[in-house]
């Protein structure tokens, strides 16, 4: 009889809902190759990635429908974190396309309420979005009960390579010189507690 070590904890596993090409999660998987990391998106196309995915083991991708009418594919309390990057106004539904702001939250708040089913307690979720989205988004996480555990900042320069909108969005900003801009790219962590 062999002797083997039995894991005494279930693997950190990180997910990008939305995470087009994937480069959120890229240096991530990078840096933690102990941790698994999933890129959920209706349209993956990481050969858009200026990074190669293929030859990192802990790094997938889910082709996942974005209607929030289909559940993240993951049971409950079993995501250490996740994000969801300029996601406001993006959601689709069976139902016709949102027409107001009012519509909109109603969707990503049902978004939120599923992504706070798989995480685990204590875990985290990174939203990224612009100005003009962070404080709707912000009502949203306290109206489905996840705890904002840090106030909006901009995003940083060495930040915004977490994905080709907030390099987008902060560019854009750069290059007016307005950091009071309604699309400057801004950040903010909850936790489900």
């Amino acid at each position: 009889m062999r002797n083997e070590l039995i894991p005494t904890q279930k693997p950190e596993i990180h997910i990008d809902v939305g995470g087009g090409t994937g480069e959120y999660l890229f240096n991530k998987a990078k840096e933690n190759p102990d941790k698994t990391f999933v890129i959920l998106d209706p349209f993956p196309n990481l050969s858009n990635n200026k990074n190669s995915t293929s030859k990192l083991k802990n790094l997938h991708t889910i082709i996942w429908k974005s209607d929030i009418d289909s559940h993240l594919p993951f049971l409950e309390g079993t995501i250490s974190e996740a994000s969801a990057n300029f996601l406001m106004g993006e959601l689709n539904t069976k139902e016709e396309a949102s027409t107001t702001i009012e519509e909109d939250k109603q969707k990503y708040a049902r978004l939120m309420r599923d992504i706070k089913n798989v995480l685990k307690k204590d875990g985290k979720i990174i939203i990224v979005d612009t100005k003009a989205c962070i404080n709707y988004i912000m009502e949203v996480l306290n109206e489905v009960g996840l705890k904002i555990t840090s106030e909006p900042r901009p995003i940083t320069l060495d930040e915004k390579e977490m994905s080709v909108w907030s390099a987008a969005f902060f560019d854009m900003n750069e290059s007016t010189g307005k950091k009071t801009s309604s699309l400057l790219p801004m950040i903010l962590e909850a936790i489900k507690e």
